[in-house]
């Protein structure tokens, strides 16, 4: 596994890899959301990852290593979207939503 924090809008996502990959798909979906179910009640709030992405395998360098750049773009997510999966507050729009009159 491998967590990366992606900016605009800055997030923590976790790319996982199964042993087989006859597993892939479980951890698409349903399974995404039950390993962001385990990390919440292990981790800080701010340590678990807003998004799982599932991979077949990861991306090597040369030496080894998991090629963070090489990783797949997440799915776009909204502020809003993140907000609501983590049962935080939406902020209102600066004035209450309400146009003012001039």
């Amino acid at each position: 596994a491998a967590v990366i924090q992606h900016p605009a809008p800055p997030r923590l996502v976790a790319y996982v890899s199964p042993a087989h990959t006859s597993s892939l798909q479980a951890l698409r979906g349903p399974g995404a959301a039950a390993i962001t179910l385990h990390c919440r009640q292990l981790m800080p709030l701010h340590h678990v990852p807003a998004q799982t992405v599932a991979i077949a395998r990861f991306p090597l360098t040369s030496s080894g290593k998991i090629d963070k750049l090489a990783l797949p773009e997440p799915p776009q997510w909204s502020v809003k979207k993140m907000r609501q999966q983590f049962h935080l507050p939406v902020p209102k729009p600066a004035g209450g939503g309400k146009k003012r009159r001039e």
